[in-house]
């Protein structure tokens, strides 16, 4: 593995899946660690003035794909792969599972191959959907649960990963945080309608725990720079109902909580079946890391004040 401590300016990140939510966060933060080149479907005006690169996957032919990653990787002198892609949407997943399968484990299985061929290192986002409706603080190694397409295709692109790069990161997670885009995130959405006096409704029995997107990227590239790999729960310290999410946020940003209403996930029959327990232990994280992750409740109170400008 080359040495990736390198100085700003010749570390170069590429991020696959450029056109997405998380690509954004991925790009601000890779400002001030690298060097970011961005690859993905067509140039997003968000990136507009820096280096972009169409992803071949949807424009060439897929026997001759490993061979073109392989040039981009060589041409731009590429330290570090980071894959973003994935259909993330339930519903879609399940009405379209060879779609899914594309997207969250073929996608991942030509990458992974390539950036192990190449010797740099790789971090592919994976999900914190992969388990059931038990009550259970989930580790790395805890058996897997699969309960619709899109936790089976998530986790069909984990073990390609595994199998492909011994070295690659493979990051659990849920993220949230203040998008500066179109697409928005699970926090920008309870925001705005609560901006727009709108009623929203949030699951009182799915539990999860989250941390903000520039802290993903954040710990992310620490467990990179310091020779961790393997399979990584990127989370808080400690977990909420959505609904409870939802009420802190507006709490504090002395929003009206009226306009929150709880509801069980049992109630939304229409809904592809989904789990309600996604707490992801963060145990290995902070024995790896020697710190804590930090709860929720703060990490809320931070994005509060970076929301500051639009409440």
């Amino acid at each position: 593995m080359r040495n990736i401590l390198l100085t700003r300016k010749n570390y170069n990140i590429l991020i696959t899946g450029c056109n997405g939510l998380l690509s954004h966060f991925w790009f601000n933060y890779c400002q001030s660690i690298g060097n970011p080149i961005l690859m993905g479907r067509y140039p997003d005006e968000y990136f507009k003035g820096f280096l972009f690169i169409e992803d071949p996957f949807f424009t060439k032919p897929e026997g001759d794909l490993l061979n073109l990653y392989m040039d981009i990787i060589k041409k731009y002198n590429i330290h570090c792969v980071v894959n973003t892609v994935g259909l993330p949407n339930v519903e879609e997943c399940e009405k379209n599972f060879n779609k899914a399968l594309e997207s969250n484990a073929n996608y991942v299985n030509r990458i992974s191959k390539v950036t192990n061929s190449a010797d740099i290192s790789f971090i592919h986002i994976s999900t914190d959907h992969l388990f059931s409706d038990v009550f259970n603080i989930n580790k790395e190694s805890d058996i897997i649960s699969a309960v619709n397409n899109y936790a089976l295709t998530k986790y069909k692109g984990e073990n390609y990963v595994l199998s492909n790069h011994k070295k690659a990161l493979i990051l659990r997670t849920n993220f949230y945080g203040n998008s500066k885009i179109k697409k928005k995130s699970f926090s920008d959405w309870i925001f705005n309608n609560l901006e727009t006096k709108t009623d929203i409704f949030l699951f009182d029995d799915v539990f999860f725990n989250p941390v903000p997107a520039d802290l993903l990227v954040e710990l992310s590239h620490e467990l990179v720079f310091n020779g961790f790999s393997g399979i990584f729960n990127i989370s808080a310290d400690n977990f909420m109902t959505k609904y409870e999410f939802g009420c802190f946020l507006a709490k504090y940003a002395h929003k009206d909580l009226n306009y929150i209403h709880h509801q069980s996930l049992d109630q939304r029959t229409d809904l592809i079946k989904r789990p309600k327990c996604m707490i992801l232990s963060n145990q290995k994280l902070r024995n790896a890391l020697g710190r804590s992750i930090g709860d929720m409740q703060l990490h809320c109170m931070n994005l509060i004040n970076d929301y500051k400008n639009i409440l």
